[in-house]
């Protein structure tokens, strides 16, 4: 994914925690100068749920029988 596609469909915060523990400037706001690092951080975190999950394919687990819907 580029950073356009990223920021396009999702709500992307980053920020850093040694310099700033309440967490009041979003750092992915400026792809310019974090970009990479938010790229790297979805690359991974999509590569844990594929391992995770699975593939997906927009379906939802099957229900489990018995549960109240």
């Amino acid at each position: 994914m580029t950073m356009e596609e990223i920021l396009k469909d999702n709500n992307v915060q980053r920020f850093d925690l040694r310099s700033e523990r309440r967490e009041m400037h979003n750092l992915a706001v400026k792809p310019e100068k974090n970009g990479e690092a938010v790229l790297r951080m979805n690359k991974l975190l999509t590569d844990l749920i594929g391992k995770e999950v699975g593939v997906n394919d927009g379906r939802f687990p099957t229900p489990i029988i018995g549960a109240k819907q």
